[in-house]
């Protein structure tokens, strides 16, 4: 089939850097472009899900980009290697040329629109240690690699282990060579757009979009654990419905029912795709609510997360009908509770094997000692892999940041049942094989708490204080986690100056520096129940001494209050603050009702939170997220793009019965605007570049273009 031409940037974008010069001065890698797909209007979307389902490879469709800067950088350094700018506009046949380099390399890909100064970042994104090695360039067999919308088509290769001939014949080696670290492929040995080449998926700048598929599982209140080669690992959370196919989404608030999942998927964000993984030995335990915590795992895998705790069903009960957690209607401590046939599920680490070229990716649970830690529901863990923020000083393996399990309850009370029964403790973890190193109890017992470390040594324990003698829950909102490597040991903290910190379970808090918290949202305590979000001063910048901490309120008159949110440190310095369950909302966005389906309702909004010399920013975007959820996770991944994935999702009809549904749209946020550079500080030195262009030296000559012939 002839490829289609035209002068709109609606196209498959498979890109082929060959050798430079020609012969063997350069090296060959090749690559596929692609955006998410639209999302659907309200009123295509089933039960909130505003992502279509099986869009599998996205050709670039985005008429307002016009231009593609490419960049290459060392994957080791992120020194500067090459970069060129493409039109979108025009139907030649090109390659580009990078010149030899021996290690791996991070490509890096930004989308223009406008022309000149009034160029703009329109999406971006990057895949990351490429390797790359001498090869032969072939071109696709006449007639193209299939339908395109046509506009732009770049040679790719094909891998060739030999001498293909022709013009671009090298002496012999494949053009990509494979290795089960590459982060983004997705091999085929077809030559179709997409196949056998890594893959480059292009996020809006600033805009909330669709992955290029939705999640594998429909599911709220589970982990997602970044891996070190750059994709997502989710695990367990609530579901409405385990029997049916394809199973229900929509919950049974009348029968108060929230059932939990085993189900364990991964995210790769080259293709923007989920795969459901399949264990090659016993399953993975029905959990929600638990924590992920990422042991030390060899770069290129298996990598080994270990899933601490959570709500599952109790030992004799069938996770097809156990409510693990219940819609309390406000008659309990909290919006949801665990259900009288729920229990703490006990530990176990999941080892996950990425693909290799042509195979398939597997998974395996490994079993954890009970003896080794303690069963808990409703605790916490400290962030693990690091906030971005952190990632030039601490590295996989070996980190130095501790690993941390902290508070939570070994029972739940309810009709007939006893109050909580507190575990009040807190585990330092081997981050080899995620056993305690060492078991102390805690101060104050908690519950939905923060746990936050602010050096290799010391944590800061906030809130989840629930069960604090009423008056007395601002005075024992923080407790200090000291010596966590060598002795550990709690320590009060003195709350000082006024007014008193807001004690709440289940809010956010954000280390900005290794003395000072963002805290956000969260139900605020009172004579042990934590129902609705704090009113007031909904937004803290907490100070943390050696002994005492102090709090002050953040400016933020547009904030709605929530809980169940996520508040994800990005590439930029900024916090997002997204999604959550907010009190009642009379006539604003989300229109959350009073009554009961209010503690249920879901929000759409979302904010930054900014810190620079200029003082401290709260903005409300312009844009919201695709769905209104709380209970979601939001990861940062690799290449600074926030990922969110799963929550539950409140819908109230202009007519008929409100609903509570479990989310499979998985949406991305690209921090980067119109000025962002990421391989800025690669750069050599007096070297700049505008929007759009290539780096340059004060005297107008390019650095080093990656040649396109």
């Amino acid at each position: 089939m002839a490829r289609a031409r035209g002068a709109v940037a609606g196209l498959a974008m498979a890109f082929a850097a060959g050798c430079g010069g020609g012969g063997d001065d350069g090296l060959g890698v090749s690559f596929d472009v692609h955006v998410p797909p639209a999302p659907l209007s309200a009123e295509q979307a089933p039960a909130g899900d505003r992502c279509p389902k099986g869009q599998g490879d996205l050709k670039l469709k985005r008429s307002d980009i016009i231009e593609l800067r490419v960049t290459f950088t060392d994957a080791r350094t992120g020194q500067f290697v090459c970069d060129s700018v493409l039109s979108t506009a025009t139907g030649e046949r090109r390659k580009l040329a990078v010149p030899r380099f021996a290690s791996a390399v991070n490509l890096l890909v930004e989308g223009y629109s406008g022309v000149g100064a009034s160029k703009v970042l329109v999406a971006s994104g990057q895949s990351f240690d490429v390797l790359v090695g001498k090869g032969v360039v072939r071109p696709f067999p006449d007639g193209g690699p299939g339908p395109i919308d046509a506009a732009m088509m770049l040679d790719s290769s094909l891998v060739d282990a030999g001498d293909g001939g022709g013009a671009d014949a090298g002496d012999g080696g494949p053009m990509l060579l494979p290795d089960a670290s590459l982060v983004d492929a997705s091999v085929n040995d077809g030559g179709v757009f997409g196949q056998g080449v890594p893959k480059v998926l292009l996020a809006p700048s600033r805009e909330f979009a669709c992955t290029a598929d939705t999640q594998a599982v429909a599911r709220g209140f589970h982990s997602a654990t970044v891996l070190p080669n750059g994709q997502v690992l989710l695990a367990g959370g609530l579901v409405a419905d385990r029997l049916a196919s394809p199973p229900r989404t929509t919950f049974d608030l009348a029968g108060r029912a929230f059932l939990a999942t085993e189900a364990v998927e991964v995210y790769d964000p080259g293709s923007g795709r989920f795969t459901l993984l399949t264990s090659t030995g016993s399953a993975a335990k029905p959990r929600a609510l638990h924590q992920a915590v990422l042991l030390n795992s060899p770069p290129g895998g298996p990598y080994r997360v270990l899933l601490l705790g959570g709500v599952g069903p109790a030992m004799g009960m069938s996770p097809d009908s156990t409510s693990v957690m219940i819609n309390s209607l406000g008659l309990e401590r909290m919006r949801l509770v665990p259900g009288p046939g729920a229990a703490p599920v006990s530990a176990e680490i999941l080892e996950y094997t990425p693909a290799a070229p042509g195979g398939t990716p597997s998974l395996m649970r490994i079993a954890v000692d009970d003896a080794k830690l303690v069963q808990r529901m409703l605790a916490t863990a400290s962030p693990n892999p690091p906030p971005v923020e952190l990632a030039s000083e601490l590295t996989f393996p070996g980190r130095n940041v501790p690993l941390l399990s902290v508070g939570g309850v070994s029972e739940w009370e309810g009709a007939g049942r006893p109050a909580p029964i507190p575990t009040a403790n807190f585990e330092v973890l081997n981050p080899q094989n995620g056993e305690a190193l060492g078991k102390v109890n805690l101060v104050v017992p908690r519950i939905g708490a923060q746990v936050v470390p602010l050096s290799d040594s010391r944590a800061i324990v906030w809130g989840g204080n629930l069960l604090s003698p009423n008056g007395m829950e601002a005075g024992e909102v923080a407790t200090s986690l000291e010596g966590l490597l060598t002795a550990p040991v709690p320590r009060s903290m003195t709350v000082m100056g006024t007014p008193a910190p807001v004690p709440t379970v289940f809010g956010t808090a954000t280390a900005l520096d290794e003395d000072e918290l963002l805290v956000v949202g969260g139900f605020q305590i009172a004579g042990g129940f934590a129902t609705n979000p704090a009113p007031t001063r909904p937004m803290q910048l907490v100070k943390v001494n050696p002994t005492s901490v102090s709090t002050s309120d953040i400016p933020a008159p547009d904030f709605k209050p929530v809980g169940w949110h996520e508040a994800t440190r990005v590439v930029t310095g900024e916090v997002l603050i997204s999604g959550g369950s907010p009190g009642f909302i009379a006539g604003t966005l989300n229109d959350c009702p009073t009554g009961l389906d209010g503690l249920l309702c879901s929000m759409d909004r979302a904010y930054t939170f900014m810190r620079d010399s200029g003082g401290i920013t709260v903005t409300t975007l312009p844009v919201t997220l695709l769905v209104s959820r709380f209970g979601h996770r939001a990861v940062t991944l690799k290449d600074g793009t926030v990922l969110l994935t799963g929550g539950l999702h409140y819908e109230k009809p202009a007519a008929g019965t409100p609903t509570l549904s479990v989310v499979s749209s998985a949406e991305l946020w690209n921090p980067r605007n119109k000025n962002s550079d990421a391989a800025k500080s690669g750069l050599p030195q007096g070297a700049t570049r505008m929007p759009g262009d290539v780096a340059r030296f004060a005297d107008g000559s390019a650095v080093r273009e990656c040649v396109q012939r």
